[in-house]
C-alpha cells in the first residue's frame, strides 16, 4: 500500500508529458488543415492582391488625389456604367463590355475625359497582368500548394498565363473570357477580383489608341 503514492507520483509526469504531446499533434495537424482550405488560399490571394496594387501608388508620383489613386479601380468602374458601357457589376455585363471593345464600341474620348477628371493619368495603376494577379495565383497554386488542379483559381491561371504569352491585351481568343466565367459569382463580387479585367480593359486602350 505504501508504494502506490510513489507509483502514481512517477506516472503522472509521464502522463501529462504525453498528453502535451498529443495537444500539440492535434495543433500542428488542424494548422496544417487549415493552410488547405479554400478560405485560407482566399485570404492569401486577397492580402497578395491588395499588397500588389498598394506598391503600385507608390510610383505615381504625378498630382492627384491619393484617395482617387487608392480607389482608381472603382471610380474607373463607375465611369463605365455611368457611360452606358457595362451594364451592371456581374460577369454577364463584362462580357458584354468584352464585345464591345471588340467591335470598338467604347469611344477613345472617354479615356480623355476619364483622365482629366482625376487630374492625373492613372496608367501605371493598371498593371500588366504578370505584374499583380498571376503573381497572387502562382504564389497560391504552385509556390504554396494551397489548392490543387480541379480548383477554379487553376482554371482562371492557366488562362492569365495564355493570356501573357498573347501580349496581354488579347480579347479574341476567349481566355479573358474564360478566367472571367471561372471565377465564382460570389467571389466576382469583390472588386479585387474584377481589378484584372479592369486592368486589361484600360491597358488595351492605351495600347491601341
Amino acid at each position: 500500500m505504501l508504494n502506490h503514492p510513489i507509483t502514481i507520483h512517477k506516472t503522472l509526469p509521464t502522463i501529462l508529458k504525453k498528453l502535451l504531446q498529443i495537444i500539440i499533434l492535434v495543433l500542428i495537424i488542424s494548422c496544417d488543415s487549415k493552410k488547405n482550405t479554400p478560405d485560407f488560399a482566399d485570404n492569401k490571394f486577397e492580402s497578395c492582391v491588395e499588397q500588389k496594387y498598394s506598391d503600385l501608388i507608390g510610383y505615381v508620383t504625378t498630382d492627384g488625389n491619393l484617395t482617387d489613386k487608392k480607389n482608381i479601380h472603382k471610380l474607373f468602374e463607375q465611369e463605365l456604367i455611368k457611360n452606358g458601357y457595362l451594364a451592371d457589376i456581374n460577369k454577364n455585363a463584362y462580357l458584354n463590355l468584352f464585345n464591345k471593345i471588340k467591335q470598338n464600341d467604347i469611344d477613345s474620348n472617354f479615356f480623355d475625359q476619364f483622365k482629366v477628371k482625376l487630374g492625373f493619368d492613372p496608367f501605371l495603376l493598371f498593371p500588366f497582368i504578370g505584374q499583380a494577379q498571376l503573381k497572387c495565383y502562382d504564389q497560391i497554386i504552385l509556390r504554396k500548394e494551397m489548392v490543387d488542379k480541379t480548383s477554379w483559381q487553376y482554371n482562371v491561371m492557366e488562362s492569365l498565363w495564355e493570356i501573357e504569352k498573347s501580349g496581354d491585351l488579347n480579347f479574341y481568343d476567349g481566355n479573358l473570357a474564360n478566367a472571367l466565367m471561372s471565377i465564382p459569382d460570389e467571389k466576382f463580387e469583390l472588386l479585387m477580383y474584377r481589378k484584372l479585367f479592369l486592368d486589361v480593359i484600360y491597358l488595351h486602350h492605351s495600347y491601341n489608341k
